[in-house]
């Protein structure tokens, strides 16, 4: 019971926190130290993806003690059977021990970059957990056991981490709403300004033929303009 009470407070903890920001950058890193730290994961790491992209960048990370960081590591995702399982199935999977599992077991190279990957990470257990915003994917999270010996992920921390994903998910499309509205704003004011000016210029030009047409009349011979009698 009191573990249950810890993951609930702790998933409150995480949605306040993601909830308060606009800032994507910061949503992700909150999240990922806050999860790393509350269940004492060896190395957490959360990526923006879509569904077809072939790589993504690791830029927010959460380390144990002693764990090597893969921060601005190039992460293969189609090649990857996992992640492209995880967007297959929309869900998560937990791996207990990768070395006995049968979806990294295909002969080379469809996995060998996996492979060596999960080596030079020292990656035992591995569990990937999808962000989605509807049928969006707009991220990926994962959690790495990194030893001395492979670890049994737990239900109730599937489930909490689940319940996260989909908490940064919300919040992620409320900071790419906020954007667009900025954006959408600064395009209104411009226009703004440009119609201003067009008005601006438009007064003046429809100002100038008055006194322009009096210097024509002046000018123009009275003979074309009197006829002689």
């Amino acid at each position: 019971m009191q573990d249950k009470e810890e993951r609930e407070r702790l998933l409150n903890s995480i949605t306040g926190a993601v909830r308060r920001s606009l800032d994507p950058e910061e949503i992700m890193q909150v999240a990922v130290e806050k999860l790393g730290q509350g269940l004492g994961i060896c190395r957490c790491v959360i990526y923006r993806c879509s569904a077809d992209d072939t790589v993504a960048t690791i830029n927010h990370e959460f380390l144990g003690s002693g764990v090597g960081s893969i921060k601005g590591y190039p992460w293969p995702l189609k090649d990857n059977p996992l992640f492209q399982e995880v967007v297959a199935l929309k869900e998560a999977i937990a791996i207990d021990n990768i070395d006995r599992d049968p979806r990294l077991g295909e002969p080379e190279p469809s996995t060998g970059e996996v492979k060596t990957l999960v080596k030079s990470c020292a990656i035992l257990s591995w569990m990937l957990v999808p962000i989605f915003y509807r049928e969006r994917l707009l991220g990926m999270m994962e959690f790495h056991h990194c030893g001395p010996a492979p670890t049994e992920w737990e239900d109730d921390a599937l489930t909490l981490v689940e319940g996260v994903a989909t908490q940064i998910g919300v919040a992620l499309i409320q900071a790419e709403s906020y954007a667009n509205l900025q954006e959408l704003n600064e395009q209104l004011a411009a226009l703004d300004r440009t119609r201003s000016n067009l008005v601006a210029i438009t007064g003046h030009e429809l100002r100038t033929p008055f006194p322009l047409s009096k210097c024509v009349w002046k000018a123009w011979p009275r003979s074309r303009i009197c006829p002689r009698n």
